[in-house]
């Protein structure tokens, strides 16, 4: 279980889907579209850098606490964006009825 306080929740999070849209000439787009903003608390968990075929490629993980809504959809599908890096969620807890919060860890991979 996991307490947190109203003041804690700092951060701007938008809670992202990936859609498809068709333009009239039939041309395909895909693009993140937002679908929530809430008030979170974001919380680095790891770093982690490997070599992989001659790149180096590094990824942190991230805890993020939001308020949990009833109507509030999301799944691992999704990403978060906060301060303008994409997360792309790993997991997600919302069984949390007496606090009323959802925690989602999610991971920024970097190339």
């Amino acid at each position: 279980m996991y307490r947190l306080r109203s003041g804690n929740l700092r951060e701007r999070v938008q809670v992202q889907e990936y859609t498809e849209s068709q333009s009239a000439t039939g041309t395909i787009t895909r693009s993140w579209s937002t679908v929530h903003t809430r008030w979170g608390s974001v919380r680095a968990l790891s770093h982690d850098e490997r070599l992989m075929h001659e790149q180096l490629e590094a990824s942190a993980v991230y805890e993020v606490i939001l308020r949990y809504y009833d109507e509030f959809d999301i799944d691992t599908s999704m990403r978060l964006l906060v301060n303008s890096v994409p997360l792309q969620i790993r997991s997600i807890d919302d069984d949390d009825p007496q606090n009323r919060l959802t925690r989602i860890i999610a991971v920024e991979e970097v190339l």
